[in-house]
């Protein structure tokens, strides 16, 4: 029946705007879908994205459907497509109402994002050979800079946040700086750069800055502390093949 409608009786106008609708929000989908498999974003794709598209849906369904009708059939999918359409509207009204919370908490994680990025760009914005880039934000490199950032999600930095150094954790928390040396011991032969910072994954404020103990402990075990402030935490670790090159050209 549609088929027919578009055949006969809608004017050009509205036939493109039909196809502007129904292209703009297959890209926007397409988009979303593409983003969050080639960064890994970790979010369920959810009534929220589709907030967007339900005006152009709305376009869409008065442009196909002709205003003024005889056909008992058409007013009824008209009408029947309307309230979808209102009946979705209020579903978004309400899931942003319910989760406010949540828009909030995603504003804090964008600036957050933005202070990993301006702290930890000239450090993990780098390509050098056998190096291996770590962060908890990784895919903020990936997409900021096209660096090859590693997810540091394996370290499972997960703790008790109130107490920062690895004297007073017991054995099986694994903190923030455990953490760390479980990388340089699992990667032998590699060197690493890493940037943790607040925010993602376990790190919080109240990780940052590390303690001088905890600092002394990666120092001792082969890592330089490159930055170590409430912003984030910047370190590397050169591979003994790397030492050895480095006390040979001295």
């Amino acid at each position: 029946m549609l088929l027919v409608v578009w055949r006969g009786q809608l004017a050009e106008e509205k036939k493109k705007t039909i196809f502007l609708c129904i292209t703009y929000s297959i890209m926007g989908a397409c988009v979303v879908i593409a983003a969050r498999s080639r960064y890994e974003w970790g979010e369920m794709i959810n009534i929220r994205h589709t907030l967007q598209y339900t005006p152009f849906f709305l376009a869409a369904l008065l442009a196909a459907i002709p205003g003024v009708s005889r056909d008992i059939s058409l007013s009824i999918v008209r009408k029947s497509g309307l309230t979808l359409v209102c009946f979705l509207g209020i579903l978004h009204a309400f899931y942003a109402h319910r989760l406010g919370a949540e828009y909030q908490q995603s504003i804090h994680r964008g600036l957050d994002a933005m202070n990993a990025y301006q702290n930890g760009k000239n450090h993990l914005c780098v390509s050098e050979g056998n190096t291996l880039l770590m962060s908890n934000w990784e895919y903020v490199f990936r997409i900021q800079c096209d660096a090859r950032v590693q997810n540091a999600e394996p370290v499972n930095l997960r703790c008790d946040a109130s107490r920062s150094s690895i004297i007073e954790q017991p054995e099986k928390c694994n903190t923030l700086v455990t953490g760390i040396l479980n990388l340089s011991d699992r990667l032998v032969g590699r060197s690493i750069r890493a940037g943790f910072f607040p925010g993602r994954y376990g790190v919080s404020a109240n990780n940052l800055p590390l303690p001088e103990v905890d600092i002394v402990s990666l120092q001792n075990s082969g890592w330089d502390i490159v930055q170590n402030n409430a912003s984030g935490l910047l370190l590397s670790h050169q591979s003994h093949s790397a030492k050895n090159l480095g006390h040979a050209l001295k």
